[in-house]
């Protein structure tokens, strides 16, 4: 009896160990598998950004939008060179994000970071990076240079509207947004 109590226990347990194994390797593995992800919806990339909420026409709004922030997107590829993004901001919160195409947060800068009313990222590989130090590739002064540690992703900017009157303006920002490639010494 004590030996089929104990065979029945190890079963059990046993049922239990592998449920929870087959429980954590669906959740890290489904990111990876997806395939209507973000940037998937969202790339390849065009260097204008889509405005998510306030929804445009005929496109699906955010699952449950904050009524106060207008939110856009943009797709990046830093591939063949760098990318430029600019956002032009209005008085008021605004931030950027970078995430990676499987959705990894890479960086983030508010509104704080602006010259002159405009936020301008540059993302690059470690390679052009290097370039960059060794005094080869020439950028701006106000222009924050980041190291992406993937090549696609998408850039996200939320424009806070305290008040509903200055929601165009936080349209406005979030609408400003672009990725576009960095030109090349020959475009110049």
């Amino acid at each position: 009896m004590r030996r089929q109590l104990g065979s029945f226990l190890l079963v059990i347990v046993a049922g239990l160990c592998l449920g929870v194994l087959v429980h954590i390797v669906t959740i890290f593995a489904i990111p990876q598998l997806a395939t209507r992800n973000a940037y998937a919806r969202f790339g390849p990339p065009t260097g204008q950004s889509t405005l998510l909420y306030p929804a445009q026409a005929g496109r699906a709004e955010l699952p449950e939008p904050d009524p106060a922030v207008a939110v856009a997107v943009c797709a990046f590829d830093v591939t063949d060179g760098p990318v430029i993004v600019r956002a032009n901001v209005e008085p008021g919160f605004a931030s950027l994000s970078v995430h990676g195409r499987r959705g990894h947060v890479y960086y983030a800068v508010t509104d704080e970071a602006a010259v002159r009313g405009q936020i301008s990222l540059t993302l690059m590989t470690q390679a052009y990076f290097d370039d960059y130090v060794s005094g080869t590739d020439e950028a701006s002064a106000d222009t924050l240079r980041f190291i992406t540690p993937a090549t696609k992703g998408l850039v996200v900017i939320r424009a806070l509207a305290a008040w509903p009157s200055q929601m165009p303006g936080a349209q406005r920002a979030a609408s400003s947004l672009t990725c576009e490639p960095q030109p090349t010494a020959e475009e110049n």
